[in-house]
Parts: structure tokens; sequence; C-alpha cells
């Protein structure tokens, strides 16, 4: 791999650096650029009524806060993912999200929590910080697609000098992959979306959620697990998926504006 690749993985690996666990992060880098991406196409009106919510943070801010609850809140582990076999033709709820209890239930759960102003403010304002991580954690394709190895995270693989599980490498390496910075990463996905065509902005906000899941099902078993048979993940990898992670992360946050417009935006 080349020195400028290294160096782009080692400071998104140390940006990344807080308690919560790998094995459930779509990059915090990466959550909070969805987050203010999000936040950049919403309307005014919808950006006031949020702001109570918000209690003086930022969306980007909250949007790694279900991965700081985890570890004492472990009813919420599975709501991060659902693990729908890479050779399976189709979903099956019963199968894959038995009791709602997977990334998919959790959305549908929380979204009529947060639209609804009867309920008290503390309840809207969590079901507000699940959403925002819960939408981006659905665009990170092995938080959907699985293969036996529980996401990637049985599947060990090296990069540069360093062993990783695949799961970490998409949940980090990937998003550093694409720029040297956080702001830098903000900065290039501002500029392509505004390039994206309004008939593609128009089929990405999509309202289901289970198209979504299938999109990062299919990019899991098309592209993530094409992996070298002795497990080196060099730049051609990376290069191979740059595009596929650049337009998860620009459809996750325009999929989530979508879901904060809907939930508390004007009809």
């Amino acid at each position: 791999m080349s020195a400028l690749v290294t160096a782009l993985l080692g400071l998104t690996l140390s940006t990344a650096s807080v308690p919560a666990p790998a094995s459930v992060r779509w990059g915090f880098p990466g959550h909070r650029v969805i987050a203010e991406l999000a936040w950049q196409q919403l309307r005014p009106a919808t950006r006031d009524r949020l702001t109570p919510l918000l209690d003086g943070a930022t969306l980007a801010a909250v949007s790694t806060w279900a991965d700081s609850v985890r570890s004492f809140r472990r009813e919420t582990a599975p709501w991060h993912y659902v693990n729908i076999p890479i050779w399976a033709p189709r979903y099956e709820p019963d199968r894959y999200c038995p009791d709602g209890d997977c990334v998919l239930g959790a959305i549908a759960r929380f979204r009529p929590v947060l639209a609804d102003t009867a309920r008290p403010p503390a309840e809207r304002a969590e079901a507000l910080r699940f959403l925002v991580h819960f939408v981006g954690d659905m665009h990170q394709p092995l938080h959907v697609g699985d293969r036996g190895d529980r996401g990637g995270n049985d599947v060990m693989v090296r990069v540069e000098t360093r062993d990783r599980n695949l799961h970490a490498v998409w949940d980090t390496d990937v998003v550093g992959f694409l720029a040297p910075s956080e702001g830098a990463l903000l900065l290039r996905l501002q500029a392509r979306l505004a390039d994206v065509p309004p008939d593609s902005l128009t089929a990405w906000r999509t309202d289901d959620v289970l198209a979504w899941a299938m999109e990062g099902h299919r990019a899991a078993r098309e592209s993530v697990y094409r992996i070298p048979r002795d497990g080196r993940l060099d730049d051609r990898y990376f290069v191979a998926n740059a595009g596929l992670v650049e337009t998860a992360l620009l459809k996750a946050a325009v999929r989530l504006a979508m879901v904060l417009e809907r939930a508390v935006g004007d009809p």
C-alpha cells in the first residue's frame, strides 16, 4: 500500500479511537459526515423543530451516541445490523429479524416516536439519536450482509502490516481512503452531492428501508467479500471500492434527511 494511503488510514483510525467497539460502527467520521450532510439538506423549519431535541448539540455530534450506550444497554446491540446471508435470495423477517430486533426493526420503531409530538421530549430525543445512527449503519454493507462470519468480524485480513478483521476495515479504513481528514471528506461529499443528477436523487429518496438493506446486501456479495486468497488488501481493493463507499455515504445522508423531513417537517 502506498505511503499516502497508509497515512490516510492511520489518520482515520486515530480519529475514530473511541471506547465503542469497532464491530458496531460505520466509522465515527463517516457517521458524523452523513449527519452533517443530512442537516444541510433540511428545511429551516425542520431544523428548528429538531434543535430542541438536540439539547445544544449538533446532529453530527449525536450521530455516534448509539454506539456509546451499547456497552450498558445490551438490548440495543442487535439494532445496529441485520445478518442477511449473502447467498439468501430474499429477506425473511422472522428468520433474520426476530421480534424486530435488527436495524430494520429499530428504524421502523423509532420513526413514529420522533414524529409523535405528544410523546415526552426525552423519548423523541432518544429516537432521533438512534435514527441518525441506524440510517448510517444500514449503508455499511457488512451491517446488512453476512457470510456466516458475523458480518466479516471473523474474517481476518492484512492491511499493510496490520492484521484486521474485514468488518473493522469497512467500518474505518475504507472511509479513511476517501480523504485525509473528516473535514476533507465532508468537502468531497458536498461537491459530489452537488453533481448528482436530480433523477438519481429522486431514486435515492425511496422510503423502502428494505431496499436500502438489499443494496448493501448486494454490495457485500459482489464487492466487499471479494478479497484475495492471501487476505492482503492493497491499493487495488480500496480503489475498486472507493466509488461504492462514497455513494453509500451520500445515499445515507440523502435518506436520513428524508426520514427527518417526513418525521418532523411540513407535509
